[in-house]
């Protein structure tokens, strides 16, 4: 168990909890259309190795239940859509999940949090438990639902802080609920789940891609589908002149109405009586 899981959930210890929370939301992939042409290409996400969390590990890194990007980049308008972003949302109740952690450890590593959380800090004190049930439990302390969750909704009522909680904890909620001007962006409340092997893209594990509407007609992801008959093809319009960074907001709606619209939200709502 992770200590600072379980001293996150004793922040919220005045929060009612019955039952068993199970919201199995989908793993988001996000990338750009360049690089989803090559994933559909080889028909698999392929871990890399790399030296975040473990020296000469490989990773292959999802957010959980949202796609979440960079902002204000600072970039110019291009021409080239291969940059616009695209997400895969998978099936990850069979995938082995090594690590987890409640916002993505990239751009921790990049001193992103450091207004909130001391440059000090390692990522290592910020893992979460690698299971499904521990990760939809951190969900409902922190936001109260998936649906909150998703829209990026703090749960801030009955939250018990202290000189005694840590300063990991006190920071991270503190960033949690900051609705100021900072360089955090939706990736500081997104869950990111990392495993070591490749996920393949199957009629079990592919749910969905979101893709430029310009890339619906390419043989690729017309054979994906046509492979895949239960996997959806959400697309959106482009428009010249746009930065990439300008969909982004696009392509969270896409998988939002997609959680909507396949019951991941409702099903919370029967089993926990919420009306």
């Amino acid at each position: 168990m992770s200590c600072f899981f379980d001293e996150f959930k004793s922040v919220f210890s005045g929060r009612p909890k019955e039952g068993i929370v199970s919201f199995k939301l989908p793993f988001v992939h996000s990338t750009s259309a360049y690089n989803a042409l090559e994933i559909v290409k080889q028909k698999e996400l392929h871990a890399v190795e790399d030296n975040k969390i473990k020296e000469h590990e490989q990773h292959l890194y999802f957010y959980y239940g949202r796609a979440a990007y960079p902002v204000n980049k600072g970039e110019l308008p291009r021409g080239d859509d291969s940059y616009f972003p695209c997400c895969f949302l998978f099936n990850g109740m069979e995938y082995p999940i090594e690590y987890a952690f409640p916002f993505d450890s990239g751009a921790f590593l990049r001193k992103m949090y450091s207004p909130f959380i001391n440059e000090s800090s390692t990522l290592q004190q910020f893992f979460l438990p690698s299971s499904l049930d521990s990760i939809d439990e951190y969900i409902y302390y922190a936001f109260g639902s998936a649906y909150n969750y998703t829209r990026g909704i703090v749960e801030s009522e009955r939250v018990t802080i202290n000189i005694n909680t840590s300063y990991q904890v006190r920071g991270f909620y503190n960033m949690l609920i900051n609705k100021s001007a900072q360089q955090t962006d939706s990736r500081c409340r997104t869950i990111e789940v990392v495993g070591t092997d490749n996920m393949k893209l199957t009629s079990e594990t592919l749910l969905a891609v979101v893709i430029p509407e310009i890339l619906r007609d390419h043989r690729f992801f017309k054979e994906l589908i046509a492979a895949n008959p239960k996997a959806e093809l959400l697309s959106y319009p482009c428009f010249f002149g746009d930065t990439d960074d300008s969909y982004q907001g696009v392509v969270r709606e896409k998988v939002f109405r997609y959680l909507e619209t396949h019951q991941y939200f409702s099903n919370y709502v029967l089993e926990w009586g919420i009306k």
